[in-house]
């Protein structure tokens, strides 16, 4: 039987995500459901679905921080990309239909990082830079950095 885990915040999540790294992570599920019955069943089901500190859009003067949970609505919802950063926006609006976009995540789509992955060109055009984090820190990673084939 596959065990399921939904942790209260990021800190646990790290926590099992360490000691049990064969486990799947799951957040919008988008591209888990499509292969489900393609693959083996996990062993574990890390969800990190709205997972607070992984949702949150954050616009500051200079910079705006997207959480890895925040939906493609979300992304395109959002006024300020929308208007510092409309090249995202837009390609939100082409990722699936709208059930989809309601529910994949940014952070699904580069942890995927699928040939077809309408926000990659994008994240890479924006010179984008992503956190990320394990049991160990935190350090940020320029995407280009991140992408490399």
């Amino acid at each position: 039987m596959t065990a399921y885990v939904r942790p209260r915040d990021l800190g646990e999540a790290l926590e099992l995500r360490a000691a049990h790294p064969d486990w799947m992570v799951l957040a919008g599920g988008t591209d888990l459901m499509v292969n489900a019955n393609h693959r083996p069943e996990p062993a574990g089901i890390l969800d990190l679905w709205r997972l607070r500190e992984l949702c949150g859009i954050d616009a500051a003067a200079d910079a705006v921080a997207i959480g890895a949970g925040a939906t493609w609505s979300e992304v395109e919802r959002h006024p300020v990309i929308a208007s510092r950063l409309a090249p995202l926006a837009l390609s939100a609006r082409e990722i699936g239909a709208l059930q989809i976009q309601a529910r994949a995540t940014l952070g699904g789509n580069v942890g995927t990082s699928s040939p077809v992955g309408d926000s990659l060109p994008v994240l890479l055009a924006l010179d984008a830079v992503l956190e990320v984090a394990s049991v160990r820190g935190r350090r940020r990673v320029p995407y280009r950095e991140w992408c490399t084939g």
